[in-house]
């Protein structure tokens, strides 16, 4: 049995020292300080207390061994990075009364299968689930009004995601290297999808656009070999550079005449069969400049 001590002031536990593999943080504690627990790589499992408030930056940073933590539904803040490099971690549930996922939480947790989010939550932070290889599926609650880059990068097991009504911005990076990706459900409310967003999502067959989507940003599907076919929907103004690019079985393309700007090498590496899109279009003056094939829709 390991012994623990702990350094408390004015209710902010700043320091445990010590080697056990299971903590018990003491009653009164209302918040853990930045790197509180900054890289003990013996603790397995940490209890803390109802009551505490608030987890600082960095607080379980590269805690590799920890397998089990429960968050009391009273946290109301929990700061960046807070459990970046818990590599053993496998399972978290958010607290109720929790409004924003901060930048890193959980960066590189790559044994996280599961994660909880409350209703109520509006915001997920930039890098947030990145590299969180084991991660499957995640629900998103409709309070969710911002996702930020990179959030959801390089989670290799990530088969599925439905992203909720209002929503207007998928930011850049958001799921790219998401290998497994194969169904995602994009809401009406959404206007624009940015740079890199689904970069190297090879298991992405179909893409369902949203009627109120207005920008494809550059690079967003690069390399989603998957993708035979797509329609860009009415009212769509802007495709970015390389949008679609080493869409290695990407056959046919219906673009609207809404669309007034098409990057560079947009469809380069892609053996399309087809450009559908009205006469007169910036669609057909790019599928006639680049020597693509072009049909006149109706």
């Amino acid at each position: 049995m390991g012994h623990t001590v702990f350094s408390i002031a004015n209710g902010t536990l700043e320091r445990c020292s010590g080697e056990t593999e299971r903590v018990t943080v003491p009653e009164g504690v209302r918040a853990l300080g930045p790197r509180a627990f900054f890289h003990r790589r013996d603790m397995r499992q940490i209890l803390l207390p109802e009551g505490l408030r608030a987890i600082g930056v960095e607080c379980f940073d590269g805690c590799d061994a920890l397998r089990e933590i429960r968050l009391p539904d009273s946290v109301e803040r929990i700061d960046r990075g807070a459990f970046g490099g818990c590599d053993a971690l496998e399972e978290i549930r958010l607290p109720e009364g929790l409004e924003g996922i901060e930048a890193e939480l959980c960066f590189g947790c790559g044994s996280l299968r599961q994660i909880q989010i409350p209703e109520g939550l509006r915001a997920i932070g930039a890098s947030a689930f990145e590299d969180c290889a084991s991660l499957r599926r995640i629900l998103l609650p409709a309070s969710m009004g911002s996702v930020g880059e990179n959030a959801f990068y390089g989670c290799e097991a990530l088969e599925e995601i439905e992203l909720p009504e209002g929503l207007e911005e998928i930011c850049g990076g958001c799921f790219m290297n998401c290998g497994s990706l194969r169904r995602v459900r994009l809401p009406e409310s959404l206007r624009a999808i940015g740079p890199n967003a689904f970069q190297n999502c090879g298991s992405l067959r179909r893409l369902a656009s949203p009627t109120g989507l207005r920008e494809i940003g550059a690079g967003a599907f690069y390399g989603c070999e998957a993708l035979e076919e797509i329609e860009l929907p009415e009212g769509l103004r802007a495709i970015g550079s390389r949008a679609f690019c080493a869409c290695s079985h990407l056959r046919k393309v219906q673009i609207p005449g809404s669309v007034e700007q098409i990057g560079e090498q947009v469809f380069q590496r892609c053996p399309l069969a087809e450009i559908c899109a009205p006469a007169g279009s910036a669609a057909e003056r790019y599928a006639r400049e680049h020597q693509l094939p072009f049909r006149m829709s109706p």
